[in-house]
């Protein structure tokens, strides 16, 4: 019966840590829009599991290492941050969004500290963080950054 109880535990687990692609809190806005880019950087720390994104609490998305996402959002001010089961983070990111304006945010992790944080950054840190490319220990072939897909919808947690 211990181990059934394991097992299933196992499974959820798993589950819950395999949420991948947008969420129904994921922003929609129509006019006076602020554009925001969030990308998650390539690293092998906690490289098997995704990330939620949340906006004012709320996840909105679910990235993997690697990717990244780029949303309309109303002007005010906001707060972008990270959730994971298990997992420590730093609270996020507030600041003012006014709309016109482009903002960015990196997903990195501290191993000296075992985990995640986000940060804004200015673009062309982004733009030539998002040129480069590492060897897959796998296939040894070059894998760069990629977008989210816009039509993945992460199943509910």
């Amino acid at each position: 019966m211990k181990r059934l109880v394991m097992l299933l535990v196992g499974a959820a687990l798993i589950t819950i840590g395999c949420a991948h692609g947008r969420t129904s809190y994921y922003p929609k806005c129509a006019e006076e829009c602020a554009e925001v880019t969030v990308v998650r950087k390539i690293a092998y720390m906690g490289g098997a599991s995704t990330l939620g994104i949340t906006l004012d609490g709320f996840p909105i998305a679910h990235v993997e290492t690697g990717e990244y996402l780029k949303f309309q959002l109303s002007r005010g001010i906001h707060s972008i941050g990270l959730e994971s089961i298990g997992t420590s983070f730093d609270s996020g990111v507030s600041i003012p969004f006014e709309s016109g304006k482009k903002y960015f945010f990196l997903i990195d992790t501290s191993a000296a500290l075992m985990k995640f944080f986000i940060q804004r950054v200015e673009e062309n840190e982004i733009n030539e963080l998002l040129k480069t490319k590492r060897v897959d220990t796998n296939s040894m072939v070059p894998v760069g950054y990629r977008e989210l897909d816009p039509n993945l919808i992460a199943k509910p947690r």
